[in-house]
């Protein structure tokens, strides 16, 4: 398994379904964590935010106009 390490962050490559995907993660405490997965070049984090941003705008613009 090839990784890049940067600091306290590695982001290893792995294999899986015949697809590449990425596991980004951070040390800490002495133990790696996984705070982003990125499938087929989708990351999960950003698809979260973008869904998250788009229902908060939502919610204002309503809070708003009610």
């Amino acid at each position: 398994m090839d990784e890049v390490l940067v600091g306290q962050r590695a982001v290893p490559k792995t294999l899986l379904d015949l697809s590449e995907n990425d596991y980004q993660l951070y040390l800490k405490d002495d133990r790696w964590r996984v705070y982003d997965v990125r499938i087929e070049g989708v990351s999960f984090v950003s698809t979260y935010r973008t869904e998250f941003s788009s229902a908060l705008i939502i919610r204002v613009a309503n809070a708003l106009h009610g």
